[in-house]
C-alpha cells in the first residue's frame, strides 16, 4: 500500500468512529491530500469505502502489536537467522504487515531498524550486577556479574552475534551498542581493573554464545585473578 493511500484509509477509518458517512471532502482533508489526490486513489465513495472494509479486515488479523512493535519483532528474528545484508527492507515490512513507506518513515532504513532494536534491549538488571559494592568479595561478585551478563546476551544472542560480525552496515548499531554498554564496561573495569574485566566479559559473552555454564566461566576466572581481584 502507497503511503497516500495509506493515510486517506487511516483517516477514513477515524472519521468513521464519529461519523458513520463522512464526505469525500472531509476524508481528504483529514488524511492532508487534495480532492483530486483522494479520486485519483479512490474514483469514488465506494471504492473508498470498500478499502476501508478490506483493510479492516486485515488488520483484525494482524499479530498484536503497534507498526513499529510489529516491525522490530520480525526483524530481530530475520536478522537473527539472515544477517542484515541477507534481510531485504521489503521482507520485514511485509511480513510485519505495514506498508514500505512506514518503516522507512520510521527508522529510514534496515540499518535504523537494528539501531532501533539495540536500543530495546534490556540491561537495567546487567547495570545493577556490574556494581560492586564496597568490600564485596570477588568470589561473590564475580558470579553475580556472570550470571546477569550472560542471560543478557542469551536473551538476544542472535542480534549480539550479528553486532560482533565483520558484515557491512553495522557501525550505527555498533556504535550504540557500545554507548549503552560503556557504563555497565565502566563499572566492571572499576572492579576488577580493566584487563581482568575485559577478559571477563569476553569469556562471558564466548559461553553465553556458543557453549559453556555461568559456573565454569567464573571458576575459570577467580582460580587465575582471585589473588589480583580487588
Amino acid at each position: 500500500m502507497s503511503e497516500i493511500r495509506e493515510r486517506i484509509i487511516d483517516a477514513a477509518m477515524r472519521l468513521l468512529e464519529t461519523d458513520p458517512a463522512p464526505a469525500m471532502s472531509a476524508v481528504a482533508q483529514a488524511a492532508g491530500v487534495s480532492r483530486a489526490t483522494l479520486y485519483r486513489r479512490f474514483p469514488g465513495s465506494d471504492a473508498l469505502w470498500e478499502a476501508v472494509r478490506v483493510e479492516r479486515a486485515a488488520r483484525a488479523a494482524l499479530p498484536i502489536g503497534s507498526p513499529r512493535e510489529r516491525i522490530l519483532r520480525v526483524a530481530r528474528r530475520c536478522f537473527s537467522a539472515q544477517g542484515l545484508a541477507g534481510t531485504p527492507v521489503q521482507q520485514l515490512a511485509a511480513q510485519a504487515h505495514v506498508a514500505l513507506a512506514t518503516l522507512y518513515t520510521r527508522f529510514g532504513d534496515k540499518a535504523g531498524v537494528l539501531t532501533a532494536l539495540v536500543d530495546e534491549i534490556p540491561l537495567d538488571g546487567l547495570r545493577a550486577a556490574a556494581a560492586r559494592a564496597p568490600g564485596e568479595a570477588a568470589a561473590v561478585y564475580v558470579p553475580r556479574l556472570v550470571a546477569a551478563l550472560m542471560a543478557a546476551v542469551s536473551a538476544d544472542a542472535g542480534l549480539v552475534r550479528l553486532l560482533l560480525s565483520p558484515e557491512p552496515d553495522l557501525a550505527a548499531a555498533q556504535a550504540r551498542a557500545r554507548a549503552r554498554t560503556a557504563p555497565i564496561v565502566d563499572a566492571v573495569d572499576a572492579a576488577l581493573g580493566k584487563e581482568a574485566a575485559r577478559q571477563l566479559i569476553g569469556l562471558a559473552v564466548s559461553a553465553a554464545l556458543w557453549g559453556g555454564t555461568p559456573e565454569a566461566v567464573s571458576e575459570g576466572f577467580l582460580a587465575g585473578h582471585l589473588h589480583g581481584a580487588r
